[in-house]
């Protein structure tokens, strides 16, 4: 079995992984869901010398997927809906992308 093909199973897995509806900004939304993971790591925001703990939302989907994902593209959940507001980063292996979001 291939890395690549270990990431596929990652992202099929019902528990790890989950549907989402993906609009590109300033597009129309995708008929077919793609498949996201969600994490919502806490990250240390240091403005002016001090240091804060703030919650974030990380989504991460295939580079398969969605070839070129930006900032404004929103991913819709169930009934959330998560807006990348940062620029979206692959992986060590060109196979992922991490998409900071809000919501």
């Amino acid at each position: 079995m291939t890395f690549s093909e270990m990431v596929d199973d990652l992202f099929d897995d019902p528990i790890l992984a989950m549907d989402a509806i993906y609009t590109p900004a300033g597009g129309e939304t995708w008929d077919d869901p793609v498949r996201v993971m969600k994490s919502q790591p806490d990250v240390d925001v240091s403005p002016f010398g001090g240091s804060v703990v703030s919650a974030t939302t990380v989504l991460e989907v295939r580079v398969s997927e969605i070839a070129e994902p930006g900032k404004g593209d929103t991913f819709a959940i169930g009934d959330d809906v998560y807006t990348v507001t940062g620029k979206p980063q692959r992986d060590e292996e060109r196979l992922v992308w991490k998409l900071e979001a809000g919501d």
